[in-house]
């Protein structure tokens, strides 16, 4: 694992440097140093964050908009249609849908009954 791959993967799974210091038990300043290129990346510590990085990858959806001054809605839309598959097997938008779905059935029950209701002779 490269220092920029290193760098990726820490904010990928939303570790600030401080946090990734914390966790592989370092000093922040190994931590940057990896970053830089001036420590060696052990393979302990590749294989650990690859490890975390493959058990999380169906939870993570994250978007660098560290060197964008504006975000448009056109490229929040982008970023999600490219992302679409992360998107869906998430468990939050698994419940986000089925809600929806839920409310749909919900609002179609309710006009069926309108409906019919309004057909009866009172």
């Amino acid at each position: 694992m490269d220092k920029t791959e290193f760098k990726e993967k820490r904010k990928l799974l939303g570790y600030t440097v401080d946090s990734m210091a914390e966790l592989l038990e370092v000093s922040r300043r190994t931590i940057i140093n990896m970053e830089n290129g001036k420590t060696k990346i052990s393979t302990v510590v590749e294989k650990y964050i690859n490890d975390l990085v493959q058990d999380n990858k169906t939870d993570l959806i994250y978007m660098d908009v560290s060197k964008i001054d504006k975000l448009s809605l056109s490229d929040c839309i982008k970023f999600c249609f490219k992302k679409k598959e992360a998107f869906l097997k998430s468990e939050e938008m698994k419940l986000l849908l089925e809600n929806v779905k839920s409310k749909e059935r919900n609002s179609i029950y309710e006009e069926h009954i309108i409906l019919k209701n309004q057909k009866s002779p009172h």
